[in-house]
C-alpha cells in the first residue's frame, strides 16, 4: 500500500494522463496531502508535479488507516477530498475534450 504524503512546503500540480498530454487537474500546497486514495485501495487519477521545492511527510498508509478508523471527522475530511479531486479530474478532462471540439469545429 502506497505511503500518503503530507506537504509540509512547496506547491505541486497534479495532471492527469489523457491520450498524448497530461492535463493540470488541481494544485496542492503546504498543509494539503497526497495518496489519499491508498486507503480506499482505489487506481491513481493523476500524477505529481512539483513547481517548487517540496517538503512532504511521508506516512505509511496503514499507519494512517489506524488513525483515520479513529477518528471519523479525518475519515470524512478524507472523503471530501478524494470527491472533490475526482471533479477536479472530470472537469479538466471535459475542459479539455470541450476545446479539442471547438477547435475541429473551427477548422
Amino acid at each position: 500500500m502506497a505511503p500518503v504524503r503530507f506537504v509540509l512546503a512547496g506547491s505541486v500540480d497534479l495532471r492527469v494522463p489523457f491520450e498524448d498530454t497530461q492535463l493540470p487537474a488541481t494544485r496542492v500546497e503546504a498543509g494539503d496531502y497526497l495518496g489519499q486514495t491508498a486507503l480506499t485501495r482505489e487506481a491513481l487519477l493523476t500524477s505529481a508535479v512539483a513547481l517548487t521545492e517540496v517538503a512532504v511527510l511521508v506516512v505509511p498508509a496503514t499507519a494512517l488507516d489506524q488513525i483515520v478508523r479513529g477518528t471519523p471527522a479525518l475519515a470524512r475530511d478524507m472523503g471530501e477530498v478524494i470527491d472533490r479531486r475526482r471533479q477536479e479530474v472530470s472537469a479538466a478532462v471535459s475542459a479539455h475534450v470541450e476545446s479539442q471540439q471547438k477547435t475541429v469545429s473551427a477548422a
